[in-house]
């Protein structure tokens, strides 16, 4: 009886969030709306946390490609080694603010409402900093300091990818697209 009123309460939860979700965003071009109830979510802020905050927040793109590149060496030995290898790219994402046009009570402008998304903006950060290896190369792992140790790359296969958009506030970054599945009970 316990767990099934934690399961409910997990779903109701569950559902809730993805209701709140107003994110949409285009990968493609790095366009889109992140709803103020997303951002207010990702830090855990209230709406007046968010009113205060507002202006330090920013949004970043991330996509990750994980290789896994097999090496042997050339001397006819076949002693295959795996090395996995991992390339993401952190894309700054330009957005403007949306506030109500209504004045509030003390006469200032309305409240943020949102973010609006107008596409792309500079590099911040690439790491894993490597252009994936083609069969016949030399091993990526094991070339370091231009040693040659004879091994080659003899299979090159990509083993993962993902992208998310982020929200960014005081140095923390959080997730808020794509979204979450739900869970269905």
């Amino acid at each position: 009886m316990k767990l099934n009123k934690v399961l409910a309460g997990l779903a109701l939860a569950t559902v809730a969030a993805a209701a709140l979700a107003t994110v949409t965003f285009s990968p493609a071009t790095g366009t889109g709306w992140v709803g103020k109830g997303d951002v207010q979510l990702a830090f855990g802020w209230n709406n007046k946390a968010l009113q205060q905050n507002f202006a330090g927040v920013t949004f970043t793109f991330v996509e990750r490609t994980d290789y896994a590149i097999t090496c042997e060496w050339t001397t006819g030995v076949r002693n295959p080694t795996l090395h996995v290898q991992t390339k993401t790219k952190t894309v700054g994402v330009n957005g403007t603010l949306a506030s109500d046009a209504r004045k509030n009570s003390s006469g200032k402008d309305g409240e943020v409402t949102g973010f609006f998304l107008t596409g792309y903006g500079t590099l911040v950060t690439e790491g894993g900093n490597f252009t994936a290896p083609l069969i016949g190369d030399k091993c990526p792992a094991n070339n370091q300091a231009g040693v040659d140790d004879g091994k080659v790359v003899t299979d090159v296969s990509i083993t993962g990818t993902g992208a998310s958009l982020n929200a960014v506030s005081n140095g923390v970054s959080v997730k808020i697209w794509p979204p979450v599945a739900p869970i269905i009970l």
